[in-house]
């Protein structure tokens, strides 16, 4: 018996079976308030920081911490809250698929197109520091450096039923698979972005969305991403930052409260 008839015939059709890309038609790019920082050293910091608050939201769910959402006097279903986390959509021909790594131990850094598995938690189960954070996320702009890979995350912005095709082609090499799985199973991605820059006539908040929705463009961030996963925390030069979500496991709350909680 299903506790939500609706639940998987709105996963199946409003999400799935939906063809279009992901960007633009159904993922939605939320812009944070502008930070402060200036250097990279600085927006590393404010990278730090901002996981490692993503890191204690996740830890407050699996604590069963979260107040319940209440409807008058009624509590709400909170179940969307535990598939944030962990989570990525699969492309498939004419459907896609979800799937839910909501114990998972890792997250995955995108710098310049190039993906990095982070761990993110001790032996002993809990959260490491912000600072070892920090001097992670410090080595790994220090080795890539101006360096920049092929804008293979790119691919993830493609029409689903084109996605898919080159999703085959990617995974039937054993490499590229245990890459690929590492970012499915992520906890979430964190994309340390180049700057985007801005339009003339426009400001910083539609260079901020531009950024948040589509990256720019394959030539600019539309690269350093993946498309599929249900969190990507954003975070660019002179104080841009935001989030990217894939919108199929979850409606708007989870994320909506995980992003007052992160600002």
């Amino acid at each position: 018996q299903k506790d939500n008839w609706l639940a998987d015939w709105w996963l199946r059709c409003a999400y799935m079976e939906y063809r279009d890309p992901v960007i633009v038609y159904s993922s939605p790019g939320l812009v944070f308030p502008r930070a402060s920082y200036k250097t990279l050293d600085e927006q590393l910091q404010y990278a730090a920081k901002m996981v490692s608050a993503a890191l204690a939201y996740k830890m407050l769910i699996d604590g069963g911490k979260i107040k319940p959402e209440m409807m008058g006097k009624v509590p709400l279903d909170m179940s969307q809250y535990e598939k944030i986390f962990g989570t990525c959509r699969i492309p498939g021909k004419e459907r896609d698929s979800v799937q839910y790594n909501p114990r998972s131990r890792h997250i995955v850094v995108a710098c310049n197109n190039h993906y990095y598995r982070l761990p993110v938690f001790t032996a002993a189960g809990g959260i490491v520091s912000e600072r070892q954070i920090l001097a992670e996320l410090k080595k790994i702009a220090a080795k890539e450096g101006n360096s920049r890979a092929a804008p293979l995350g790119i691919l993830t912005a493609n029409h689903r039923d084109s996605w898919a095709q080159a999703y085959e082609t990617l995974m039937a090499d054993a490499t590229n698979r245990a890459s690929v799985e590492s970012i499915q199973q992520a906890l979430f991605v964190l994309s340390i972005d180049r700057e985007l820059p801005q339009k003339q006539g426009t400001d910083h908040i539609v260079t901020a969305s531009d950024l948040l929705i589509h990256g720019g463009g394959s030539a600019a961030n539309g690269g350093n991403r993946w498309y599929d996963k249900t969190i990507q925390l954003v975070v660019a030069p002179n104080g841009i930052n935001g989030l990217t979500y894939e919108h199929s496991p979850a409606e708007g709350q989870p994320i909506a409260v995980m992003t007052d909680f992160l600002l």
